[in-house]
């Protein structure tokens, strides 16, 4: 979930700074992998990730949670559901066109039943 670590990270990282603007703060943005390595290995202290993991040697802390949505073209066969699980979803081909922005006269959301942590 792109939103924790594109969102929460930038933020906390404000907040930090104004009330501690004597840390000197070195930011990377790492793959998973990398970012493990980093706080095992004590290359960096803290990693801001978009879902949940676990680690015999790290202590993670849940920041936030939230909600998952689905988007869907008008008459798609998800459209019509109150809610969609994240099985749901995994069936159907996914795709992104650039040229071909969304309009919101032309999909419809419909929430996911799985909670984000």
């Amino acid at each position: 979930m792109p939103g924790a670590s594109h969102v929460m990270g930038p933020r906390a990282i404000v907040r930090l700074r104004g009330r501690h603007p004597e840390l000197e703060l070195y930011i990377n943005i790492l793959r998973i992998e990398e970012a493990l390595d980093d706080i095992l290995l004590g290359q960096g202290e803290v990693a801001v990730m978009g879902y949940r993991l676990s680690h015999p040697s790290i202590d993670i802390v849940l920041l936030m949670r939230g909600s998952l949505v689905c988007i869907v073209p008008r008459g798609h066969p998800l459209a019509d559901r109150p809610s969609v699980s994240a099985r749901d979803m995994a069936r159907l081909p996914t795709r992104h066109r650039a040229d071909r922005p969304l309009r919101a006269d032309h999909v419809r959301t419909v929430r996911a039943r799985e909670r984000a942590v």
